[in-house]
């Protein structure tokens, strides 16, 4: 059962870190002259965007596991 705390810990460390990494890439995007440079950034956030969906899955399928331990009695 920790181990499900703790992954979920894992994920939302996750999660904020991508945040941080699609912000600069939105930042870049919006500033930059380049055209190459905003595909870039627009690719970068598609995929950093596909991982937050992937986590968002991840922490559902996590929480679903403990709500089903705490619902069978199963000491936390």
């Amino acid at each position: 059962m920790k181990n499900y705390f703790k992954e979920i810990r894992n994920i939302e460390n996750e999660r904020e870190e991508l945040i941080r990494e699609y912000k600069e890439a939105e930042y870049l995007f919006y500033t930059s002259d380049s055209i190459h440079m905003k595909n870039e950034m627009r690719l970068n956030m598609l995929d950093i965007q596909s991982k937050l969906d992937d986590l968002q899955f991840e922490e559902e399928q996590a929480n679903e596991c403990l709500m089903n331990m705490v619902n069978q009695g199963i000491m936390i």
